[in-house]
Formats: C-alpha cells, sequence, structure tokens
C-alpha cells in the first residue's frame, strides 16, 4: 500500500459482542505493513483501542492467518468473550450486537487507534470484508 492509499484507507474494526470477537478488516492490516502477529490494547484515558504489531512473544498477540489478504473468505478473528463483553459494557453498547469503529493510523508506531465514540451498529452479516 503506498502513501497515497494509507491516506484514503477507511480503516475499520468490529467488535462482535454475540461472537465474542474482534475483527480486523483487511484495510487495517494492509496499512500497518501486514505484520504477522498484532496486539490490541485499550486506553482507557483516551476510550480507545489500539491496534499494533507485535512479537510472537508478547502477552497479547494474535497472528494473522495465513492467505488473509489473498483470499476473500479469509478473516482475522481475535476471541475473547470477556474482554469484548467487557468494552461494550462499559461503553453502554448492546452486548448481542455487532458495532464498526473507525480508527486513524499513526505512522511513527505503525498503529491504528479506533476510538470507543466512533462505534456504529452494523448488520451482522456485513460483518467482514
Amino acid at each position: 500500500m503506498n502513501d497515497e492509499d494509507k491516506g484514503n484507507a477507511k480503516l475499520t474494526l468490529t467488535l462482535q459482542g454475540r461472537e465474542g470477537a474482534i475483527g480486523i478488516r483487511k484495510n487495517t492490516y494492509r496499512v500497518m505493513g501486514c505484520p504477522r502477529y498484532v496486539s490490541l490494547r485499550v486506553s482507557y484515558r483516551k476510550n480507545s483501542l489500539m491496534l499494533l504489531p507485535c512479537e510472537s512473544k508478547d502477552v497479547m498477540s494474535y497472528e494473522a492467518p495465513k492467505n488473509f489478504l489473498s483470499k476473500q473468505h479469509i478473516n482475522f478473528r481475535m476471541y475473547s468473550q470477556r474482554f469484548v463483553q467487557d468494552l461494550l459494557r462499559d461503553n453502554r453498547l448492546d452486548l448481542d450486537s455487532t458495532y464498526i469503529l473507525t480508527g486513524q493510523f499513526l505512522e511513527k508506531h505503525r498503529t491504528v487507534v479506533f476510538p470507543i465514540d466512533t462505534a456504529v451498529l452494523m448488520n451482522d452479516e456485513l460483518c467482514d470484508e
């Protein structure tokens, strides 16, 4: 992805309450430089989620699926029922719904930041690209 595409790409992530999953979208993964492992962190001070590249030994590391970008039917999901439900509950969002969050790329750290207040209710059939 070139620099112009990075600036124009819509960076999104889904919170899937019923499934207890966080879905990483292809554009979001691409703009980060397609790292082998990613980690999701919470900033309570800024009420946001941060997706960043990491090493396999990091406590909260998730390995990207093989062929994630080349195969349409492959999804990148991180499962943690408790994490997702706590996050939804703390932000007064419906625990059985799916939300899409829009993020901003911080090039210096190859990190995408998703403010929780960008959460928009989404139809379940639109969860994955």
